[in-house]
């Protein structure tokens, strides 16, 4: 049996249709086909009904599951979507997801997280206008090996941000990406395991997209940005969202080989600089000169190489 709502909805993307063409295209009533107009308006889609043209959908950026699969080009992720108004974070719901065995390529996404969060448990402010998401994988790794799905989402957001505003994003060890310095975005990688075998990796992705710097806590308004504020206009989340899903997918493919790493490095805002990393009791500082094939920072001292393989990075000859 037709979805009437789904069909009318797919009808009104391809141009205007009158009401009357299109009960009989789907073989419903006239009644039937204005009821689904009418739910549609309640969902929030714009569409006007024009003389001697029909049903006339405006330019809208609602984020539906229906809308973010529409075109999306991957193969995987985005086989299922889930999208809320509001919830507490994207990635605990994801994580709950995939304890109850959902598959890999899940897509959890929120317009408002009340709490995000960053590296560390801190808080991520999540306000409306943002890109708030998180992606359920099962990768056939070593739980050691994990890390490396965080510099792969990082290139990922990179390409994204060049590809669709040209935007020479560059990336913070291990998971930052910045505009002229200022963060953008963050991911936040998390990670059940049994058994040191690797059950799923959730990898959460938050973008500073369509809002001002005035939604963001005064203290954060030195060294954050929006994508709003470095396009000097208006972002559709719909296409960001598309296109983030399908260079992480790409991304993902591509996390095992040297080419993504070297793409990282070459993204790099860490590497060459004085750094201080703190990973639960110890603190490392030095220069950072690599990063190696599971995503560890390389850290050059006075009594040789450490490294780094998860922590909290400052750079030390970056204005505060």
């Amino acid at each position: 049996m037709v979805n009437v709502r789904d069909a009318v909805l797919e009808a009104l993307h391809r141009g205007p249709v009158s009401g009357p063409a299109l009960a009989r295209e789907l073989g419903v009533s006239r009644t039937a086909v204005w009821k689904a107009i009418e739910l549609l308006r309640r969902e929030g889609y714009s569409i006007e009904g024009e003389p001697r043209r029909g049903y006339v959908l405006a330019g809208h950026d609602l984020l539906s599951p229906y809308e973010i699969r529409r075109g999306l080009g991957t193969a995987v992720l985005g086989r299922e979507v889930v999208c809320l108004e509001e919830v507490g974070s994207t990635n605990d719901l994801a994580k709950i997801r995939a304890a109850e065995g959902a598959a890999e390529g899940l897509v959890v996404v929120a317009a408002v997280q009340r709490e995000g969060r960053g590296r560390l448990g801190r808080t991520w402010r999540s306000p409306e206008g943002g890109v708030w998401l998180s992606v359920l994988l099962r990768p056939r790794l070593e739980p050691s090996r994990a890390p490396i799905l965080a510099l792969a989402a990082g290139v990922a957001v990179a390409r994204s941000l060049k590809g669709l505003y040209g935007l020479d994003a560059r990336l913070k060890w291990p998971n930052d990406v910045l505009i002229g310095g200022r963060k953008i975005a963050g991911i936040l990688t998390e990670m059940g395991a049994e058994l040191g075998r690797l059950d799923y990796v959730v990898v959460g992705v938050g973008v500073n997209a369509d809002f001002g710097l005035e939604a963001l806590p005064a203290g954060l308004r030195e060294r954050a940005t929006t994508l709003r504020e470095e396009v000097g206009g208006p972002i559709s989340r719909l296409a960001l969202v598309r296109r983030i899903l399908e260079e992480l997918e790409r991304a993902y493919e591509e996390a095992l080989e040297p080419g993504l790493l070297d793409e990282y490095k070459g993204l790099s805002a860490t590497l060459g600089k004085m750094v201080r990393v703190v990973t639960g009791d110890a603190t490392l500082q030095g220069k950072a000169v690599d990063v190696d094939r599971d995503g560890a920072l390389i850290i050059e001292r006075g009594d040789g190489l450490v490294r780094a393989l998860y922590g909290e990075c400052v750079h030390l000859d970056t204005p505060p």
